[in-house]
């Protein structure tokens, strides 16, 4: 469970200095909490802070504001979905790392907290099974 006092604080900095957060504003005093727990432990497991009490209070303000704007189909892409077609209206997503919100990523200097694998691999134009053309054909002078 998280420190009550940084509880409080997150709700006091959202109240003093968040216009956009009519939606935490709605929301029960009881899911307040649940969102702040949850923005808090998200952070810490992402950006390797040894407490919970060590992640700053703006963080966690900022990464609950960006839980509540996720929408539907964003919370659809991180299980699998790619696309929704209705009535012939149709909505892609893209592959996208929305696990922690964009400002924080971008103070902390990262550009996602996925690891991805990619290869590389080199070939010979002779394994290729292209035809090779003496390019000195090519020259006029």
């Amino acid at each position: 469970m998280h420190n009550m006092t940084q509880q409080q604080e997150v709700l006091d900095y959202i109240a003093a200095n968040r216009f956009d957060a009519d939606e935490f504003d709605a929301l029960s005093d009881t899911k307040k909490v649940k969102l702040i727990n949850q923005s808090a432990h998200t952070l810490k497991t992402f950006l390797n802070y040894k407490t919970l009490e060590s992640v700053p209070v703006e963080e966690i303000a900022e990464q609950c504001l960006w839980t509540l704007r996720l929408n539907e189909y964003v919370k659809r892409a991180e299980v699998g979905i790619t696309a929704i077609a209705v009535d012939g209206i149709s909505v892609s997503v893209s592959e996208k790392d929305t696990t922690i919100a964009k400002a924080i990523m971008l103070k902390h200097g990262k550009t996602t907290v996925r690891k991805i694998r990619t290869g590389q691999y080199a070939s010979t134009r002779w394994d290729s099974n292209r035809i090779f053309v003496d390019e000195s054909y090519f020259w006029r002078g």
